[in-house]
């Protein structure tokens, strides 16, 4: 096991480091980066557990559930807790790497959140304990393996944060939390299959007809062996049925917030992009007021009005980009006329067509307003999904003064104007 635990570990690092700009600043983020990897590492932990322990249990002729082979119940619990403990000592690996890339990226002092390890540990005690369990059902080290991971993996592709099932894919995003719930889901995972990985061995090898010796005799055993493997199997059952994994979290009273005109709200817990927030804020006023904008405007992240997965912005991978677009967005709104709610008919196609030219000038005012607030264009994997043209907005507005910008924001403000009245008017 110690083969696949070297291999295990380099995975671990090498992935989360892959993805280290995404959450070098935040500590929720970090320490749900632990967890990510492990929807790979399971079956590999998994199969690891078979193989070796399937190699290192007497051979035979028949399999170890059902044959003649002397059980070695002592060299079975070896196993088990070798491999458990060399897949957690992975997950601790990964929690080392976290905070070592948060010192040196820059976040805020502070513990990795215990829940994301807590799982992580979870995932990887459980892959390893199931994975010994099933070293007994094969006569062959090759088809225990596969079979391990395969079943670890299915067990693991569970996207929905809302469903109890829910182990690997959760993005540390610093409005949501693990729910109570979601642990004691994970703990009962990891408790009832460490009791049926060592009770249905034993209790299967009792029922025999010939059982070996080697395990506790008498009628009262064989109940106690049945009663610990009934209640792992109600375990791992009524970890299924627990609730989400994930909740919202209450917002906080005082947030934090920085600009005047164009104010922006961040969660308490990103406090290392408040520099870059305060950039973006102070081009984002001066941009309005070229444009006569003069009410102010607050942009809160999501979860920060408390009410859960609302919200005008959301940080995207360690990037404050997308918080540009939406602010450039907010802006645009602000010069535009919105259609009247009478003239929205979705039965008539010209007033779809014209809604939607509309929207689109709406957007290329943003995309201008963007290209203004940060100073250059878009980087190559932000793709637009409104339909603007970047290449041409930038070709447009890329070199031209503050005047000329004016002068085409304008220009498609009256187009869209001139819209409304044609499509409108009685």
């Amino acid at each position: 096991m110690r083969w696949f635990a070297l291999l295990m570990a380099s995975i671990q690092v090498a992935m989360m480091l892959t993805d280290f700009h995404s959450w070098r600043l935040v500590l929720s983020q970090a320490s749900a980066a632990v967890t990510t990897p492990w929807l790979f590492l399971a079956p590999l932990a998994a199969a690891g557990a078979a193989w070796t322990t399937r190699h290192l249990l007497p051979k035979g002729d028949q399999d170890t559930f059902s044959g003649l082979t002397p059980w070695h119940r002592s060299l079975y619990l070896q196993c088990l807790l070798t491999n458990g403990l060399l897949s957690c000592g992975v997950v601790l690996l990964g929690a080392l790497t976290a905070r070592t890339g948060c010192l040196l990226g820059g976040a805020p002092a502070g513990p990795l959140w215990w829940s994301y390890l807590f799982m992580a540990i979870s995932i990887a005690w459980s892959a390893a304990a199931f994975g010994t369990l099933l070293s007994l059902l094969g006569s062959t080290s090759w088809f225990s393996a596969l079979l391990a991971a395969l079943l670890v993996f299915g067990r693991l592709f569970w996207i929905s944060e809302t469903s109890a099932l829910t182990r690997s894919f959760l993005d540390g995003s610093p409005d949501s939390q693990l729910s109570s719930a979601g642990l004691a889901s994970a703990a009962a995972e990891m408790i009832g299959m460490t009791v049926l990985a060592l009770g249905l061995p034993a209790l299967l090898r009792r029922l025999r007809p010939g059982g070996t010796a080697l395990w506790p005799q008498g009628t009262g055993s064989r109940l106690r062996l049945l009663a610990a493997s009934t209640g792992a199997l109600s375990l791992l059952i009524t970890a299924s049925l627990l609730g989400p994994v994930t909740t919202a979290r209450p917002a906080p009273t005082q947030p934090l917030c920085v600009g005047s005109q164009v104010s922006v709200c961040l969660w308490p817990e990103e406090s290392a992009y408040l520099a870059e927030v305060s950039a973006l804020s102070s081009s984002a006023a001066q941009v309005a007021q070229e444009h006569g904008i003069t009410d102010d405007l607050v942009l809160y992240e999501v979860g920060l009005e408390g009410v859960p997965r609302l919200g005008d912005f959301q940080l995207v991978n360690g990037s404050t980009r997308f918080l540009a677009a939406d602010i450039s967005t907010a802006l645009a709104v602000r010069l535009f006329t919105h259609f009247p709610d009478s003239c929205l008919s979705s039965d008539d196609r010209l007033h779809q067509e014209a809604q939607q030219q509309h929207f689109l000038l709406l957007s290329e005012v943003a995309a201008a307003l963007e290209l203004a607030v940060t100073g250059e264009p878009r980087p190559a994997g932000m793709h637009d999904t409104t339909g603007v043209d970047w290449e041409q907005v930038v070709h447009s507005l890329g070199s031209a003064t503050t005047a000329e910008r004016i002068d085409w924001v304008e220009q498609r403000r009256t187009q869209a104007q001139e819209l409304i009245h044609r499509t409108c008017a009685p």
